[in-house]
């Protein structure tokens, strides 16, 4: 109870500080995602994470601030109203009773935070029309946590000390000298990484087209990228390199449908493999190559893998074990869902309450209609980041449309539920479809 009335206390004191400078305050909600991922305080039986807090605070504000605007392009959104209806058909289910726990409430009040997260992000692009800071200060926040995690990993290797803050980096760090930072551990740093890298990956070759001289734009430097890439690889989490490589398979297809594709296509693969050698190169001097190769021919072979790796073994039985269960319980659970906590898998130190499956998580939560809402979600995110790029080569359309597909390809193995990038997405594809 005494957290609970300290949680009330602070939120009204940046309420205020809110009230005096939002833009601040927003930033202020970009940079705890990366630092802040995995810093919580304990309500109840349940944890509730800083950034969670402040994306709410950030909400009220818009609120306070903007209300008359804030309800006005909430309705403009087509994408917006979507994940409404996808709310409100998961808090029927819980009102009338389908879904009767109460650890359910908790989970659906999640959701309902991601929800705010895109929000958020659509409102700030909507009203301030701040795309080239905002795109700046995310590679910024970005940068702050890789700088920091490369300077974990550089300490650790050459005098042998784990600056860490959790005892999940310290397992990241000791065992598997994988890079992670700040708050956040190895997997989902990784996938953080990898969004945030292919969100800005256009941004590496936009030309500059500016009337105004004094006026800059954002563009990403090759170097700034090499970073990334190579601390992606540092990283080694399977799901994030996987999404990456996703990713830039799109980017390569678009890239050769297009009338000048051949010529664009050989410049931007000689400039990915030169980033890639000297990838390989910094991983061969620190020793780091042959764990990254050992993940990297995991994927490939996966039935080796799902026979001999413990984190591939548990996370297999955590998606096909409760799919069986689930299609065995009835018409009426395969109709609307069996609930948010009916997935628990157990495997030796593993312990997980959502499968690690996307789409097999939000098909048992809420069933068949839940999970067709999920899918327009997606598909509606796809086509307004697609139909924007291809009417007015938004590089920022480009950038979502590979970030999106590399999320959802790391999703299959390793979901991003409650990843605030991954809903980031929906409100930069919000910002997007009410400006065609």
């Amino acid at each position: 109870m005494e957290k609970i009335i300290f949680l009330i206390i602070i939120m009204f004191i940046l309420l205020t500080f809110l009230l005096l400078s939002h833009k601040k305050m927003f930033y202020l909600l970009i940079i705890s995602i990366f630092i802040t991922e995995f810093l919580w305080i304990k309500i109840g039986e349940g944890i509730f994470r800083i950034s969670y807090f402040l994306s709410i605070v950030v909400l009220l504000g818009f609120l306070l601030l903007h209300t008359q605007k804030t309800l006005l392009y909430l309705s403009k959104s087509k994408l917006i109203l979507l994940m409404f209806s996808f709310l409100l058909y998961n808090f029927f289910l819980i009102l009338f009773g389908v879904i009767n726990k109460p650890a359910s409430l908790f989970s659906f009040g999640l959701l309902i935070i991601m929800v705010t997260f895109t929000i958020n992000f659509y409102l700030f692009l909507r009203i301030y029309k701040e795309e080239q800071r905002f795109l700046k200060f995310l590679a910024f926040s970005s940068l702050i946590a890789i700088v920091f995690g490369l300077l974990q990993y550089a300490i650790f290797t050459l005098f042998g000390k784990p600056l860490t803050f959790t005892s999940t980096q310290s397992v990241n760090i000791l065992f598997n000298k994988r890079i992670t930072s700040f708050f956040t551990e190895g997997d989902t740093f990784g996938k953080n990484i990898m969004v945030i890298t292919l969100l800005l990956l256009p941004f590496v070759y936009k030309k500059q087209k500016t009337k105004i001289k004094t006026e800059r734009t954002f563009k990403w430097s090759h170097y700034i990228f090499a970073l990334y890439v190579l601390t992606l690889a540092l990283n080694s989490t399977r799901s994030a390199i996987a999404g990456f490589f996703a990713g830039l398979i799109v980017l390569f297809y678009l890239i050769l449908i297009n009338k000048k594709g051949k010529l664009l296509f050989l410049k931007t693969l000689m400039n990915f493999i030169v980033i890639i050698s000297l990838t390989v190169g910094t991983l061969l001097i620190s020793g780091h190559l042959s764990f990254l190769t050992q993940r990297l021919s995991s994927i490939l072979a996966i039935k080796k893998t799902l026979q001999t790796d413990a984190s591939a073994v548990f996370r297999y039985q955590n998606t096909i074990e409760p799919l069986k269960k689930f299609v065995k319980s009835g018409p009426k659970n395969i109709l609307l869902g069996s609930g948010w906590t009916t997935i628990k898998t157990e495997f030796g130190e593993f312990r997980l309450e959502m499968t690690s499956n996307i789409f097999v998580t939000f098909f048992i939560y809420s069933g068949l209609l839940g999970l067709f809402l999920f899918l327009l979600i997606i598909l509606k995110t796809f086509r307004t980041f697609y139909v924007t790029y291809k009417k007015k080569s938004s590089y920022l359309a480009l950038g979502g449309l590979l970030s999106l597909t590399g999320a959802l390809a790391a999703s299959q193995m390793a979901p991003m539920t409650l990843a605030p990038e991954f809903w980031m997405l929906f409100g930069i594809a919000s910002y997007l479809e009410t400006t065609l």
